[in-house]
């Protein structure tokens, strides 16, 4: 439900209101996953057309492309859910994204802190996550003029790093079938 949420604040934010249909994977999920998962695919595919960056050297695009990005990755772990109820500890990260509406990076903290809540059960990863938020907020001017690309890439390359991180630290990934009933 969080990345229902996510999505149609990040869509919203990079001006697409195809958000709303984030909604639909979702719902389908909840009577068959492997059904969702395919209506998911179908949802990437017109969300993907739907929202266009001229490019990512300019701190605006960053930010709204790394939001959708993230909303997206947040949704597909709430279609692969067995539990569908949000924890307390979830429900935190919903003040930043609601917050997104006014400012887009927000949708990047709120979806960092529920990925992190989500993969990871102690204090740690939330810190880093703020530290990572504070980055963003620092080098927000440094981010938009025209010779700013190696600042960027540095930019870029730590949030792929820390994104791989994320992954490795995740303790709850299980194997699972496709099509099993």
């Amino acid at each position: 439900m969080i990345g229902v949420i996510a999505s149609i604040v990040a869509f919203y934010a990079a001006g697409s209101y195809v958000g709303i249909l984030s909604a639909v994977p979702w719902l389908i999920s909840l009577k068959n996953r492997d059904a969702g998962l395919i209506a998911f695919l179908l949802y990437v595919l017109y969300a993907s057309n739907s929202v266009s960056f001229q490019t990512v050297y300019s701190y605006a695009s960053l930010v709204r492309g790394s939001a959708v990005a993230l909303a997206t990755l947040i949704l597909l772990d709430d279609v692969l859910r067995v539990r569908h109820i949000p924890s307390r500890r979830e429900l935190a990260s919903l003040p930043f994204l609601l917050l997104g509406v006014l400012f887009p990076e927000s949708v990047i903290v709120g979806s960092l802190l529920a990925l992190a809540i989500r993969l990871s059960p102690n204090v740690f990863m939330p810190a880093v996550l703020l530290g990572l938020a504070a980055v963003f907020a620092i080098f927000r001017q440094s981010l938009d003029y025209a010779g700013s690309a190696p600042t960027q890439v540095a930019v870029m390359s730590a949030f792929g790093i820390f994104i791989t991180f994320l992954l490795f630290v995740w303790k709850t990934f299980k194997k699972r079938e496709l099509f099993n009933s």
